[in-house]
């Protein structure tokens, strides 16, 4: 049997019998492992999920007890700050909270806290919550968000009365609590469950696998954080130590330790069979080739294995040194013809479409190429050992290219093959060459130089740059469209969105760019993928697609046209689509439905007569009920029969004929869009009655036609003509008054000033015109004595609606007036304004002032004179009926 055939045997024999034992070995250690491992991964993960649940039932306690409570319900309805932080400032560190945010059934924010040190924490909450989304399906929520390096765990519950702890009325608004996860908090957590804790966010695809592994000597395993929609937002990441594992790892290594030692002896057994079935033979060998005493090997010519064949051929080769020395004599031939072969390469080279040359350890030029010295602008043999960096690199990036090139001399063969710089050429122009750089090595494998091709690459990067300015310009230009344009390729990842897709979908670049719908819209991706297949695959556009998408600001309604992207051959790559928001229209559509459904239900229930009627007859094309029954026909049939001149008399109360007047009012409101009059119209028994008539004009498509609203303003009248009675006689008392009157509104309108106050005051015509109160209080308080006193008591007088005042003002003239004022209140007791009487008491309070003079003067007569007492009296009985004057005016 040959050597070759025993050491492939006995080599496979070893691997086999190693790997057989590694196998059992293996497979059992890894059985019992997972079973140790599977039974401490359940029993951690189901106490750490147990710690977790009940750190967060003080958060569901607080969001569930607040929330079926009467006092809460009447503090949305009206917030009161002391109730609130009693008892809601209060619970955040009673039950361990960060945040409460109460919001009333609108989702109108109503109010909040946050722990101390969390003042942002509210803002961001807000921002990143759409509040309605929480509830559209439970009334009752547990969720997490995630913002700006944190995580804060959610309750969200409706507020109900104290009654219904159920939850089944409607809600009386919306409370949510938080919790921030801290460092603090999660160091708590990990010190009570005695595992590692770290929280990975945001998520996404690749860390979203929930699944425990076997890592070392800890038992790992993650929980995943959702969001109010289910949305992953997080993932904690919990490992522990197992002592069962370490102790089973423990017995593993000792069991290998054994396997190692078999394996040693297996080595050394296999080591002995090389050394006396190898070695020796090629120590004979070479004792016999080194000595050139054959005598070594002699016995081992009559082997039959490839030893004993070599020992035959070096004894044929000693006896055939002729031949030998023919084949040194071959070989200097061979070397001629490799010379030959060399300068056959430098043809080669000379002819290569690149630059090629050969850098020694100076950084001198050994060798370069006919296209090298094309591209340098030198002649053969210009360039040959002269110094590359000194000659053909510029000023500014000659440092640079001499790091790269050290680089490589160092060995460093890997980080730079690849280098792009500017060369210098003879004439002084620079190009741009893409160098790939290979190291040159000796037969003792040391650095000789440097290998370079190059290739000129000028007009590419000029090209590159062109296309980057065109591509930025394209870029300008779909992100100036108002409209929502995107490019998705065929496995439905967005590769471009413009500005306008962005700010729709409030989304940034990032968010969106290189994730697929269905990552982006879970709700409507599906829709989306089938019309993006049909285009892809029938390779047609697909237009007027209507979709719905979900923005910051709700749903909104795009109408999407989507056309196929082929490359250069004609194949589909990806889907075009230019969307246009068409929410607007859409709404403008179901307004314009209602609309129409209103005025079906209106001009069928009006009591108003209603008809329409058509140019150029005029005739009526309809009528509802109550036109019917003013008019007295049988039907609307018969009314259809009849033009408005035809349920008229012959002649209006202004002289005109009925047909005459009916065409100028039709004629107005067919060029003005309405027309309103007061008209007199006659029933199918003859009699007549006065209305009032509004004509309006409707476009239906390209065809006018005027809606007639008729009213029977038969009472009105009767009323209008007995109030004017009364009006009429109202204001000629108010100007036959001595007093000077003004009545003002409660927003301070003037809305009766009669001539007697005007006159009075000798009120200016500019201010006469201003219907405001505040123009004529003002000039009143330039003309008072104490003008802040009387401007005082004025407000508090406007301020106090109910109360009634009397009171006197002297003007810088030497007017006195006596003013009263009075709330106007009608029997239901609502308050109109308030009205001011103003009497002239500037006489009354003269003659008071000569009574009480000459009543001095009286006084001291009579201590001067005796016997006068009758004049006395009988002016003291002046001035006691002058004073209950002045009493019945007060």
């Amino acid at each position: 049997m040959r050597i070759h055939t025993k050491l492939i045997i006995q080599t496979f024999i070893l691997i086999l019998i190693a790997l057989v034992v590694f196998s059992v070995y293996l497979r059992v250690e890894f059985k019992q492992n997972a079973i140790l491992f599977q039974s401490q991964k359940k029993d951690i993960e189901n106490n750490f999920n147990k710690i977790l649940d009940l750190k967060s039932k003080t958060l569901e306690a607080l969001a569930l007890d607040y929330t079926y409570w009467d006092e809460m319900v009447n503090y949305i309805k009206q917030p009161e700050g002391v109730w609130a932080n009693l008892n809601l400032r209060s619970a955040i560190s009673t039950y361990d909270a960060d945040l409460v945010a109460i919001y009333n059934p609108k989702f109108v924010y109503v109010s909040h806290f946050v722990s101390k040190g969390n003042e942002e924490l509210f803002n961001a909450f807000s921002r990143k919550v759409i509040l309605n989304g929480v509830f559209a399906e439970k009334k009752v929520n547990h969720f997490f968000v995630y913002f700006t390096d944190n995580i804060l765990e959610v309750y969200a519950a409706t507020v109900h009365p104290t009654n219904d702890p159920e939850r089944k009325t409607l809600p009386q608004g919306y409370m949510f609590v938080g919790r921030l996860w801290s460092k603090e908090y999660l160091d708590e957590i990990s010190q009570i469950t005695d595992c590692q804790l770290s929280l990975v966010y945001p998520v996404s695809k690749s860390t979203l696998m929930n699944k425990a592994e076997y890592k070392e000597e800890a038992v790992q395993f993650s929980r995943i954080l959702r969001s109010w929609d289910d949305t992953p937002v997080a993932r904690i990441d919990v490992a522990r130590v197992s002592q069962s594992v370490l102790e089973s790892k423990s017995m593993s290594r000792l069991e290998l330790i054994l396997i190692v030692f078999f394996v040693l002896f297996i080595a050394l057994v296999y080591i002995w069979f090389i050394v006396h079935q190898v070695y020796k033979p090629l120590v004979l060998i070479s004792k016999a080739l080194k000595d050139g005493n054959l005598q070594y090997i002699f016995k081992m010519q009559s082997d039959r294995n490839e030893f004993g064949e070599i020992a035959r051929l070096i004894f044929k080769f000693s006896e055939n040194e002729v031949e030998l020395a023919k084949e040194v004599s071959l070989l200097k031939v061979a070397e001629a013809q490799l010379e030959k072969e060399r300068d056959r390469v430098q043809e080669y080279l000379d002819v290569a479409g690149v630059m090629i040359m050969i850098l020694d350890l100076k950084g001198d030029i050994s060798m370069i190429n006919k296209k090298g010295y094309a591209i340098l602008g030198y002649a053969e043999p210009e360039l040959i050992g002269r110094n590359w960096f000194q000659v053909c690199l510029p000023e500014t990036n000659r440092e640079e290219v001499y790091g790269v090139v050290g680089n490589l001399l160092s060995g460093d063969e890997n980080s730079y093959k690849y280098h792009e710089n500017e060369v210098l050429r003879k004439d002084g122009q620079l190009r741009t060459i893409a160098f790939h750089n290979a190291i040159l090595r000796n037969k003792d494998s040391q650095i000789i130089g440097l290998l370079v091709s190059g290739e000129d690459i000028t007009e590419r990067k000029q090209a590159e740059k062109d296309f980057r300015k065109i591509s930025e310009e394209l870029r300008v230009i779909i992100d100036s469209s108002p409209n929502m344009v995107f490019y998705k390729d065929k496995e439905n990842r967005f590769i471009l969105v413009n500005k306008a897709f962005m700010e729709i979908i409030g989304l940034s670049k990032e968010d969106i760019e290189g994730k697929t719908a269905f990552e982006i819209f879970p709700e409507y991706a599906k829709k989306y993928w089938e019309d993006d297949l049909e285009v892809m695959t029938t390779n047609r556009k697909k237009l007027n697609i209507l979709e719905v998408v979900k923005t910051p600001q709700g749903l909104a309604w795009l109408r999407t046209d989507k056309i196929p992207y082929n490359d250069e051959h004609g194949n589909v790559i990806g889907v075009i689509g230019f969307s246009l928001d068409i929410t607007e229209y859409k709404h403008a559509e179901e307004k314009l439905r209602e609309s129409e459904e209103r005025y079906r239900v209106i001009f069928n229930g009006s009591h108003d007569a209603l008809m329409t009627l058509e140019p150029p007859g005029f005739y009526f094309t309809s009528g509802n009920a109550a036109a019917i029954k003013l008019f007295g026909v049988k039907d609307e049939s018969e009314l259809m029969t009849l033009c408005l001149w035809d349920i008229s008399p012959e002649v209006q109360p202004d002289g005109k004929t009925s047909i005459v007047k009916a065409k100028e009012m039709l004629e107005i409101a067919l060029n003005k869009g309405s027309a309103y009059f007061e008209w007199m119209l006659k029933r199918s028994d003859g009699g007549e009655f006065p209305c009032v008539i509004l004509l309006s004009v409707l476009v239906l498509g390209n065809k006018k036609i005027v809606q007639a609203n008729v009213r029977d303003i038969t009472e009105s009248k009767k009323i209008e003509d007995e109030l004017k009675k009364k009006t009429e006689f109202l204001e000629a008392q108010v100007e036959a008054s001595v007093d000077g009157l003004l009545v003002v509104d409660d927003n301070g309108k003037r809305i009766l000033t009669n001539k007697r106050l005007l006159d009075l005051w000798k009120v200016p015509q500019h201010i006469i015109d201003d219907e405001n109160d505040e123009a004529l209080l003002q000039y009143a308080a330039s003309k008072a004595k104490n003008r802040q006193q009387l401007l005082d008591r004025i407000s508090y007088l406007y301020a106090h609606k109910d109360e009634k005042s009397r009171d006197e003002i002297e003007f810088d003239d030497g007017m006195i007036f006596d003013r009263y004022s009075s709330p106007v209140i009608d029997k239901s007791g609502k308050y109109f304004g308030r009205i001011w009487i103003f009497r002239d008491i500037t006489e009354l309070k003269q003659a008071e002032q000569e009574l009480k003079k000459d009543l001095h003067d009286l006084e001291v007569f009579y201590k001067a004179s005796i016997g006068r007492e009758e004049r006395i009296l009988e002016l003291k009985k002046q001035i006691k009926e002058l004073e209950a004057k002045l009493g019945n005016r007060k």
